[in-house]
Order: C-alpha cells, then sequence, then structure tokens
C-alpha cells in the first residue's frame, strides 16, 4: 500500500512540476492599423482573419497628429496553428449584425506579400460610400420589418391620441 501511495505522489509532483514547463501550441502576433474613423470600436473587440475569430483588440486611441488616419488601432492574434498573415493584408471595420458590436475583419485572400511579423502594420480598408449605403438599407429593412411585425409599438408618442396607450 504504501509503494502504490509513493507511486501516485511521485506522479503527481511530476506532473505538476511539468505543466509551467510545457510549451502549449499558441502562436501569438501583435499588430498595429488606423483608420481615419473609430466606428465605436473598443478594447476587447473580437478580431477575425477571414472571418474566423482569432484575437482582440488590446487598445483603441486617437493620435492627431498622424493626421487622415488618427485613430491606431493594437490588436493581439492567438492562433493554435502557424498563422502566416501576408503584409499586404487589409483590416476593414465590420459590425456583428445589423446592431452589433463593432469588430475588425483582417483579409487576406487578396493578399500575396511576406508575411507580417510580430509588431508590424496592416493597411486599413475604409468602407466606400456603395458598402455604407448597403449597411444602411439592410438598417432600414430590418426597421420596416419590426415595424411591420409590431405595429402597434409604431405610433407616434406627439400624437395626442396615443398618450393614453402603453
Amino acid at each position: 500500500m504504501r509503494k502504490l501511495a509513493l507511486v501516485v505522489i511521485i506522479a503527481s509532483s511530476a506532473v505538476i512540476i511539468w505543466l509551467p514547463f510545457r510549451n502549449p501550441a499558441i502562436h501569438r502576433m501583435n499588430l498595429t492599423t488606423y483608420f481615419r474613423n473609430g466606428a465605436g470600436l473598443r478594447a476587447g473587440a473580437t478580431v477575425r482573419v477571414d472571418g474566423v475569430d482569432l484575437g482582440s483588440v488590446t487598445s483603441v486611441r486617437v493620435r492627431p497628429e498622424l493626421g487622415e488616419q488618427p485613430v491606431e488601432v493594437r490588436i493581439a492574434i492567438a492562433s493554435p496553428y502557424d498563422l502566416v498573415i501576408p503584409n499586404d493584408s487589409s483590416v476593414m471595420l465590420k459590425t456583428e449584425g445589423v446592431l452589433g458590436a463593432t469588430l475588425l475583419d483582417i483579409d487576406t485572400r487578396q493578399a500575396h506579400g511576406a508575411p507580417i511579423g510580430t509588431n508590424g502594420v496592416l493597411k486599413s480598408q475604409e468602407p466606400t460610400p456603395t458598402e455604407s449605403a448597403e449597411v444602411m438599407n439592410r438598417f432600414k429593412a430590418v426597421i420596416q420589418t419590426v415595424n411591420k411585425a409590431f405595429p402597434e409599438r409604431t405610433t407616434s408618442p406627439t400624437n395626442p391620441a396615443d398618450s393614453g396607450r402603453k
């Protein structure tokens, strides 16, 4: 019985000692990008690489001395595999759904450059007027659908006839 207890203690000790020294297969990368407008982006926001959640925004700050793109965004990427992001990839602000949180998406589909290293800078891609109009049209369509689904909620609060309704 004592031999079994001794074996268990030694095995447990070996595992406890080994855990802090094991090499987790996590590949980390810190990147920076700059935007004209932060569009509600916050530290902690999700960062996607081609639609896959692989990181988060570590900081968002305004740096007026940068001129046309004063919003500096720092990004931390962590991947369980060796992730190669080309240095000519672009970063776009996206919204989770119509009314969701702002997030970043790194698009590598058209990129063919050398792999970016940690602390590299990626170019940002601002939405075109057409893309902005499409987002507004989708938003208007959602509002119209809600108004049709709940017509009693679409009354005007300035209409005296509606003042008694709740």
